[in-house]
């Protein structure tokens, strides 16, 4: 059996940007590392979405980033602006497709399947699989909801207001939302089919702002 020096359970967003640091600041040089990832090929399957407290390595990822928004409660509506802290949104894809590239320019990095494969004893382990021991998740945000997709843009009807919405064509919304009421949001970014978010109508509703 194999074995590598450093090894990571998982291959998602941490596991990942794990390998890609200790590569990009040459901690790999002389050592070997291997990356367990059960998945048969990389996807955009998701998008990560954060307040930019501190510089990351990934601002060609980012495929939308807020420097403003609004919250809208009972009592009326706030704009805030955050111009340091801004709101960014990484697209999976361009994570996936950037740390590969990265990756693959070294040979002493490979992946795997199962760990099984290995031989463990000597190795340094990362685990970034969390362990599932019951059905009650323990991850918990804000974001929730359905997407529908349709063949192309069409006005919608917020029922906050009453009024038809014509989407923008390079308009990613996001909207940070609690409590329950049903809205009927934006279509997400230029897309075929088009995405629509239907996501809760909240007492308190932060929606970012283009």
């Amino acid at each position: 059996m194999k074995e590598f020096d450093y090894i990571i359970t998982g291959g998602g967003c941490s596991g990942l940007s794990l390998a890609y640091e200790l590569e990009i600041n040459n901690k790999l040089e002389n050592k070997t590392l291997a990356i367990i990832e059960p998945r048969l090929d990389y996807k955009r399957d998701k998008t990560w979405s954060f307040w930019k407290v501190n510089p990351h390595n990934f601002e060609d990822c980012v495929k939308k980033s807020w420097k403003k928004f609004s919250i809208k409660t009972s009592t009326g509506l706030n704009y805030i602006k955050c111009d340091a802290t801004p709101y960014q949104s990484i697209d999976s894809h361009l994570f996936y497709k950037k740390i590969n590239n990265e990756l693959s320019k070294n040979k002493n990095i490979k992946f795997f399947k199962n760990i099984n494969d290995l031989n463990t004893k000597n190795s340094f382990i990362f685990n970034s699989v969390l362990p599932v021991t019951d059905n009650i998740s323990k991850l918990w945000q804000h974001f929730y909801g359905l997407e529908i997709e349709v063949e192309e843009n069409i006005p919608l009807l917020s029922s906050t207001k009453g009024a038809i919405v014509t989407p923008k064509p390079n308009f990613l919304p996001y909207s940070s939302s609690i409590f329950t009421e049903p809205l009927l949001f934006l279509p997400k970014q230029k897309s075929s089919p088009t995405t629509i978010c239907l996501t809760p109508r909240p007492f308190m509703r932060t929606s970012f702002i283009n």
